[in-house]
């Protein structure tokens, strides 16, 4: 993650797409962290953690059919236009917001950001959509199996956070 990042001409990086905020055109490139359902995860070296990141979302259409048929997927190198919208405190490029994407080949999922839980309680917002990892998780009341669409209380030391195993859609 540390490699400098140099936009193409009319592309900005993730971090400074996600500055301007809901309502702003960007051209952004990165590498997908995650490809699932209806959303991908695009990430770049940007950002104040070491790292930036962005979703798209679409439930039908060319990107969509990508994902599926995995075309898109962990470690594609992406680039995308489209107008930055806002859903309960998620910065996405939603369904018809996406005016463009292409495939500039595929690469490493970069590596998970070592995380502490305390650090997510108090700053999480700095790390929305990025890959992260929290180590030294006690689940309560663990079953063995964990339920699409279920949430969970995870706890380090005093902290405890929300785990949440979300649905394919």
């Amino acid at each position: 993650l540390g490699l400098a990042v140099r936009p193409a001409d009319g592309q900005q990086t993730i971090a400074e797409a996600r500055q301007q905020g809901a309502g702003a055109e960007v051209t952004v490139e990165g590498t997908v962290t995650r490809a699932y359902g209806d959303f991908v995860r695009l990430q770049d070296a940007s950002g104040p953690t070491g790292a930036s990141a962005l979703v798209v979302r679409q439930t039908s259409g060319e990107f969509y059919d990508d994902v599926q048929s995995g075309t898109i997927a962990k470690g594609t190198q992406l680039e995308v236009s489209g107008t930055l919208s806002d859903f309960n405190g998620l910065l996405q490029i939603n369904e018809e917001d996406l005016s463009d994407y292409s495939l500039q080949g595929d690469g490493s999922v970069p590596t998970p950001q070592d995380v502490s839980l305390s650090t997510l309680s108090q700053s999480g917002e700095a790390y929305e959509s990025e890959l992260i990892q929290v180590t030294g998780l006690t689940f309560q009341d663990a079953s063995g199996t964990f339920d699409n669409g279920t949430s969970y209380t995870v706890e380090a030391g005093s902290e405890t956070f929300t785990f949440r195993v979300q649905t394919p859609s």
